[in-house]
């Protein structure tokens, strides 16, 4: 009888049909709004692709629910939610090339710094998507019953809500789950997977590479093997002992002069490329429009993006502890070590990273010496960040030889306001309002870079400088793909020139006359190093070796010899060799700690 008696007391408060309609229809109505907020391919969705996604929207409503004891609120939240977090990967995606991965949410901060200098204009897609959920929503307010479910006899439904949401989670919470759906992740282009698979399914599927698991056949002895057999082949290109090393990684710079494709009012690079002394060259950045701490991070270690998941931050995910770089080697060596950025010290956890890749000192735009002066956004002028270099130069401990890491900020995205434009694309009447607006910032690079270099001419002591690009700017497709002639976005061995940064090489000492081939950002320090007359390690020496078959490799693929590009997915007689690699990548990066006893020795 007392069972019967708590049936029919709860009888009243289990859901009515147009609560449990509700139920049924809101998770399809949130996915679908948020993918056309996103401009998702909604007219290709398959059954299994709305079914997971569908499942994922459900489990948080259904969960909400369960908790809040109110169905209007459940809803009302998830479909802000699931709206807000498709809007924010949109405008993610257009000024970066990616959206939100699982692991930007750790570096919420740097995004929170860096927004700034964008500007963020809803498109026709996000206004009608925002309407009919707010439409939605209201309809949801004034049809469902104004009721919660707060009686010591409501649990039914709310438990059964929450039963409903444990299948749904235990159903579909891994990425084998999801992929035997026909979900897949594109590693080349994520924004596309999010418009073609749907955001909730692609960012549950993309935290399996939150994990990185061992190569096969790793051990810490089968990584020294593979060092002891290496050739002894690394050579010092100068003779010349306690050369000072300046590294400048300048945003966002690129050539998009280079393929003879457009013609400008003025070229932007014509002073550093027409400079004596110099080796001009380009490599191959593993990210685009954005991650500029990756590209830090495959300079300062030689370890390679191409064996760490895709858009993953090692600054921020890995180094937990003094971690192998070239940093260290050359304090090893003598050299007093500091990293300059002009910009907030907070972005990407560098306060942490340069001490653990080895910095002595880190200086960031709060601890400049001078009044920090922006330039046409709210970033420093490269003219001013010049001039910190040669301030810190002259203010350096002189009983040691100087290395400075510098990364600048006066070419970083976005190019909205279009407030400089010195530089013209030609014969395009102006089509290309943030291209111009970049170009006009390059060339603005190329006279500081000039004034950088006529100071160190003057300079007694040896010094080397090499200034690199960290990725590629986001500036127009349409420009981009002019520029560089691609044809087919779709081929990757075209599409792979968007990765494409230049870099230069000056000394005030004689450099040798070398023609280099096309390389990637993990090969550049060790370079830097045979140019500046330093030894290198162990691991030098096989990157020197493997740099001779492989002479490109970044995260999207590698060059041979011949230029032929490859991806990871094939399989042929470089697989191997590069399977080494991965390994002393794993060993350096997890199983390698920098002791004091390194650095003394």
């Amino acid at each position: 009888m007392k069972l019967k008696r708590i049936v029919k007391e709860n009888f009243k408060y289990m859901l009515s049909g147009i609560e449990i309609v509700a139920c049924l229809i809101a998770p399809f109505l949130i996915f679908m709004l948020s993918q056309y907020a996103f401009e998702g391919y909604l007219d290709s969705y398959s059954w299994q692709i709305i079914i997971v996604n569908y499942a994922i929207i459900a489990c948080v409503m259904y969960t909400l629910f369960a908790f809040s004891n109110s169905l209007k609120f459940s809803i009302a939240t998830t479909g802000i939610f699931f709206l807000g977090f498709s809007i924010i990967n949109y405008f993610v995606a257009a000024y970066r090339g990616t959206p939100v991965l699982p692991w930007d949410l750790i570096a919420y901060k740097t995004a929170l710094n860096v927004a700034k200098g964008y500007t963020f204009k809803p498109t026709a897609n996000i206004i009608i998507a925002a309407v009919l959920m707010t439409v939605f929503l209201i309809l949801i307010f004034k049809l469902l019953p104004k009721r919660n479910f707060l009686s010591k006899t409501s649990l039914i439904a709310r438990t059964a809500s929450l039963l409903i949401a444990v299948c749904l989670f235990t159903t579909f919470n891994t990425a084998s789950d999801i992929e035997k759906m026909g979900i897949k992740t594109d590693t080349w282009n994520h924004s596309d997977a999010y418009k073609r698979y749907g955001i909730p399914s692609e960012f549950v599927l993309n935290l399996k590479f939150m994990d990185i698991d061992k190569p096969e056949g790793y051990s810490i002895d089968a990584a020294d093997k593979i060092l002891d057999d290496s050739d002894d082949s690394f050579e010092k290109l100068v003779g010349i002992d306690d050369v000072n090393i300046i590294v400048i990684m300048n945003e966002s710079w690129t050539d998009f002069e280079e393929y003879g494709n457009i013609t400008l009012s003025e070229p932007v690079m014509e002073n550093i490329k027409s400079l004596d002394n110099t080796i001009f060259g380009h490599a191959y950045s593993s990210v685009w429009g954005g991650g500029t701490s990756q590209s830090e991070f495959e300079f300062l270690t030689g370890n390679s993006m191409a064996f760490l998941p895709p858009n993953s931050v090692p600054y921020q995910q890995y180094l937990k502890d003094n971690t192998m770089s070239y940093v260290w080697l050359l304090k090893k060596t003598g050299y007093e070590t500091m990293a300059f950025h002009s910009y907030y010290a907070s972005g990407w956890n560098r306060t942490k990273a340069y001490e653990y890749l080895g910095f002595d000192d880190f200086i960031s735009m709060e601890d400049m010496h001078e009044e920090l002066v922006y330039g046409h956004q709210d970033f420093c002028l490269d003219e001013v960040d010049f001039n910190e270099i040669i301030y810190r130069y002259e203010n350096r401990d002189t009983s040691k030889p100087f290395f400075m890491f510098n990364v600048t900020m006066q070419n970083h995205g976005g190019y909205d306001d279009f407030i400089l434009r010195d530089v013209e694309v030609e014969g395009t009447d102006n089509a290309y309002p943030k291209a111009e607006f970049y170009l006009s910032l390059v060339n603005e690079t190329d006279e500081a870079f000039m004034d950088l270099v006529d100071y160190f001419s003057n300079v007694d002591e040896p010094t080397i400088i090499l200034m690199y690009g960290d990725h590629q700017p986001h500036v127009e497709e349409e420009f981009s793909f002019k520029a560089m002639g691609i044809d087919d976005p779709s081929y990757h061995g075209e599409l792979i020139d968007r990765h494409r940064v230049p870099y230069v090489f000056w000394a005030n000492y004689d450099l040798p006359d070398l023609e280099m081939k096309d390389t990637s950002l993990n090969y550049l320090m060790q370079d830097l190093l045979s140019l500046s007359g330093n030894d290198t390690d162990d691991f030098g020496e096989f990157i020197t070796e493997f740099k001779k078959t492989i002479p490109s490799l970044s995260f999207n693929g590698y060059f041979d010899n011949d230029g032929n590009f490859y991806t990871y997915d094939e399989e042929n007689e470089y697989t191997d060799y590069i399977k080494e690699y991965q390994i002393l990548v794993y060993k350096r990066l997890f199983d390698d700690i920098v002791s004091e006893e390194y650095v003394r020795n």
